[in-house]
Order: C-alpha cells, then structure tokens, then sequence
C-alpha cells in the first residue's frame, strides 16, 4: 500500500514539473504590452503636434515676406511658406486667410513636400547648418566695425566653431547630394549649387572675413539656403507625385 502511495505521489511530482517547464517556453511568446503602449504614445504625440500647428490670421497690407522674417528670421523662406500653405500667388492673398506656421523643421518635414526620407538625412544636416549659423548670426553682425568696413574681425573660439561646423555639414549634405540614391532619382544640380555657396560663404564667416557694415553676406547665407531648399522641394515633390502614378 505504502509502495503504490510512493508511485502515485513520485508520478504527481513528474507531471507537476511538465506542466511548469511547458510554461516557461511558452512565457517569452508572449507579447509585452509596454510596446503597444508607447506605440500609442507616440502617435498621439504625433497628434498633438499637427494639431498644435500655429495659425496666423493674415491681414490687410501684410506680405508672407514679413511672416517669414518675424516667424523664421528672414524674409528669404517666404517663398518655402508659399510651398508648404499652397498659395499660388502670393500677391493675392486675401485678408483673413489662414497662414500655417509650423517649426521650420517641422516644416520640412512634412511628407507632402516629398524631401523625406528621400533626403532626410542631407535636409538634417542643412537644418543644423541653419541652427548653428542663426545662433551666431547677430554676434556676426555686431562684432563688425561699422567705420571701417570689411575688417576683418576675431571671433570667439565657440562661435568659429559653430560656423566652421555649419560649413563643413553643408559639405557633408553635397556630398551625399552627390550619391544617386536608385535610377529614378536624379541628383538636384540646382540645390547643389546653391549650396556651395552656403558652404563657401560659411568658411569665408568662420575665418573672420565680412562685406561690411550691411551684412549683405549674412543675407545671402539665408537665401541661398532657401533657394537650396526650394529647389530640392520643387525635385522631390514631382518625384514623389509621379512615383506614386
């Protein structure tokens, strides 16, 4: 009797650890649901953010020239603001129309415009060039000497670093520019060219170097910048529109 109790229990045991070894293989199948969650998050970040977009209430005698110098620091990008609110023409703007004015970056990104990820990582590094260039961009100016004009000037070690950074990824952008990404894209001459000039006049402004006491220089920084990137909307968006055909 005592023998057949043995067994019994000696079995009881046997399936009892079956039963927990068939658990754990199957325990890291199952899905943590801490994924989902920040899945979730995420995308009502992304929520937020197109629902948070600024919206200026354009009135009479206003260009978007002077949205862009007051909302991105210069009028150069109205045209990019153009781009991104769909306004043809940009003399015809009526009072009372709803202008959107993200974050520059925001902006850019925007899938409609086509540039990512097509070119997302070249348009991140001209965007950072913008940043470094903009954090300096008043020392730049000050620092010059309004009666003698074209001296050269010292700059500070951080701020000719900055510069000399925003030079060189503006280098590092034109050359994957460079790099034909698959046979249906062509390199964006244009937007390349345009930023050559933004490197060269970046390298001239961390050497110290100026055209004077108007700052036509740092302008043209901000122009050519804009142009490159309306160039390279111009490209991508056609690309992406007859990709999509």
């Amino acid at each position: 009797m005592k023998l057949t109790v043995f067994i019994i229990s000696l079995l009881l045991v046997i399936i009892s650890c079956n039963q927990e070894q068939g658990n754990s293989e199957i325990k890291p199948n199952v899905i943590d649901s801490s994924f989902i969650i920040k899945d979730i998050d995420s995308l009502k970040i992304k929520t937020a953010e197109l629902d948070s977009i600024p919206i200026h209430i354009f009135k009479s005698g206003e260009t978007l020239e002077m949205l862009s110098k007051k909302y991105y620091g210069n009028r150069k990008y109205s045209t990019i603001m153009a781009l991104y609110n769909k306004i043809d023409n940009v003399n015809a703007i009526k009072p009372d129309t709803h202008i959107k004015i993200p974050d520059f970056s925001y902006l850019l990104h925007d899938s409609s415009l086509g540039l990512y990820p097509i070119i997302g990582v070249e348009m991140d590094k001209v965007l950072k060039a913008r940043e470094l260039f903009m954090t300096h961009e008043k020392e730049l100016y000050n620092l010059r000497n309004k009666d003698n004009p074209r001296e050269k000037i010292i700059l500070p070690v951080e701020t000719k670093a900055d510069i000399k950074l925003a030079a060189k990824l503006i280098n590092e952008s034109i050359t994957l520019l460079k790099i034909a990404k698959s046979d249906n894209l062509t390199i964006p001459e244009k937007m390349i060219s345009h930023l050559k000039y933004v490197a060269r006049n970046l390298e001239n402004l961390s050497k110290g170097n100026n055209d004077g006491r108007y700052g036509y220089d740092l302008d043209m920084v901000h122009q050519m910048l804009a142009l490159a990137i309306v160039d390279a909307i111009n490209n991508y968006t056609r690309l992406s529109q007859n990709l999509s055909k």
